[in-house]
């Protein structure tokens, strides 16, 4: 496989606990890759030309001592960098020297009132230190971005969240709802219904109407289409949402082993035993691809949604436990011209891929 980008999820180790926490983060392993590792693993990944090199999937990627000796190692192949971080840990010269660098920054934000992000990352004070942190990075000139995890505990106000990116002049918003893995997995009260997709859709569909001026990504790929609708006319172009895993995405774990995918615990081998390259080569990968594929042929009148969830929950995907038909929601959100654009591009690829 032709790795495409690199998700190094580095450490378990983190200053807090979230309730919804999918990689169960807070507690360091004892055999994490250190500094020598792990830039051997930049080396190796260096012949590929990656679109996105991320650190901090799961623990908190600042808690590492060795991180700016990391990123400057990534920074000298030229990867496109990404630090995902809690923001607790981002003083004024934290935030200067990733400017420095040339990283962008995501944080998370779970919540746009300090009791309803608390609710969910228990620690008092942490959406107030988040937004410091969100403030001094953008006051660096750091390309910044904000992270929400839609859980029932919020979704109330998915509307004050991009109200507060406004305030904040973020650069990019990244949202996607809870998924049942981690700690997640024993609160199924957090888990999202039929009416709150429908809320989101509907204050997504309002907030794009008006001309929402932040790129608004998300996980499962509707959102993409509702907020970015006009910019992709403009474009004059679309791409129907695909899983990268199996097809180029690799998630190297704190221990060195192989993930096709975050959510997917499938390994392919570890870093500490065999060469990337060979690593790259394993079933694995074919096999999630094949996973995948199959996904998107019973999911063909969408062509958006997470594979990976769906796989791993019983045909669970991230649109709502198969209570949400992606297509019709696609319909009704966006432009008539942007529909016959999706028809078309499903269409094309349908017949490639047949």
């Amino acid at each position: 496989m032709e790795m495409k980008s690199l998700d190094i999820d580095f450490t378990q180790g983190c200053n807090m606990a979230c309730s919804h926490c999918f990689a169960d983060a807070h507690f360091r392993m004892p055999n994490e890759l250190d500094t020598d590792e792990l830039k051997s693993l930049l080396d190796q990944a260096s012949k590929y030309e990656l679109s996105r090199l991320s650190w901090g999937l799961g623990g908190e990627a600042l808690t590492r001592r060795d991180i700016f000796e990391l990123l400057e190692h990534g920074k000298q192949y030229g990867f496109p960098q990404v630090l995902i971080t809690n923001g607790l840990l981002v003083t004024e010269e934290v935030a200067k020297r990733l400017a420095a660098l040339g990283v962008r920054v995501s944080v998370s934000l779970d919540g746009a009132t300090d009791a309803t992000h608390e609710k969910l990352r228990i620690l008092p004070g942490s959406l107030q230190k988040a937004i410091r942190a969100c403030r001094r990075l953008k006051a660096a000139g750091v390309t910044t971005g904000a992270n929400m995890t839609v859980t029932k505990v919020n979704v109330h106000e998915v509307g004050a969240f991009l109200d507060l990116a406004l305030e904040l002049d973020l650069d990019y918003i990244s949202m996607g709802n809870i998924l049942p893995f981690g700690r997640a997995l024993e609160r199924p009260e957090l888990i999202l219904d039929q009416a709150d997709f429908d809320s989101v859709l509907e204050e997504a569909k309002r907030r794009a109407a008006e001309g929402y001026p932040i790129p608004v990504y998300s996980f499962d790929g509707v959102l993409d289409l509702v907020f970015n609708a006009q910019r992709i006319i403009e474009r004059g172009a679309f791409s129907p949402r695909r899983t990268s895993a199996g097809r180029g995405k690799v998630v190297v774990r704190p221990d060195g082993t192989v993930w096709p995918c975050q959510l997917l615990p499938f390994p392919a081998g570890n870093v500490r035993d065999k060469p990337l390259d060979e690593i790259l080569q394993s079933p694995v990968f074919e096999q999630v691809a094949g996973f995948v594929t199959e996904y998107e042929e019973q999911k063909s009148d969408c062509g958006s949604g997470c594979a990976c969830s769906w796989i791993m929950n019983n045909e669970r995907d991230t649109i709502g436990a198969n209570v949400m038909d992606a297509w019709k929601a696609i319909q009704v959100a966006v432009p008539d011209a942007l529909g016959e654009k999706v028809k078309a591009a499903l269409a094309a690829r349908r017949q490639v891929e047949a």
